[in-house]
């Protein structure tokens, strides 16, 4: 891409010079695989109850709620060896926002989201009081 090509058994050279190491920064969230079958065999169990209420009438909603923050996160990072990896924060930079949703049958217009400053319970007593205006 920029001419330039790192061969991965040269690169202790770079670490040894630098007295940098390359670690993962963020935490990986995927379960564990002894796991897999027991939760593929809940989540089919989950999808045919779920059939069974909607052949039977009965209004399904999906409530879900997600936050942003607004702020870049590194997945990797090169830093000193005896140092501890220290990202810092500008003050006033650590804006975010949640999001929240309802997708259903018995939701006008199929879905309804709203947007708020934050997750807390005030935030989503708000959203669950709109949403009821919202439900046919």
């Amino acid at each position: 891409m920029y001419g330039a090509s790192v061969k991965p058994w040269r690169l202790h050279y770079f670490y040894k010079r630098n007295e940098v190491i390359w670690r993962t920064t963020q935490k990986n969230f995927f379960a564990q695989a002894r796991r897999l079958p027991q939760l593929e065999i809940e989540r089919q169990e989950f999808a045919l109850m779920l059939i069974k209420y909607i052949t039977d009438g009965i209004p399904v909603m999906y409530f879900d709620e997600t936050s942003f923050q607004l702020e870049m996160t590194l997945r990797r990072a090169f830093y000193p060896r005896k140092d501890k990896l220290v990202m810092p924060i500008p003050r006033g930079q650590r804006k975010g926002f949640s999001l929240y949703g309802c997708i259903g049958s018995c939701v006008a217009g199929g879905a309804y989201f709203e947007v708020h400053d934050s997750s807390n319970k005030e935030d989503f007593k708000a959203f669950m009081r709109n949403l009821e205006d919202q439900l046919i």
